[in-house]
């Protein structure tokens, strides 16, 4: 958790220096979500051709 817990900050600083709240990136991230699904299956990409 403290781990966590350092990402946030770095993401919330992030957000800030973009003139964004820590909700304006949840709103995205939510957003993002509906159209493009989440990670709850835990499904990722391991390579790529270009």
């Amino acid at each position: 958790m403290e781990e966590l817990a350092d990402v946030l900050e770095v993401v919330k600083s992030l957000a800030e220096l973009e003139k964004n709240t820590l909700d304006d990136i949840i709103d995205l991230a939510n957003k993002k979500r509906e159209k493009r699904g989440g990670f709850e299956l835990k499904i990722y990409l391991e390579e790529a051709d270009e």
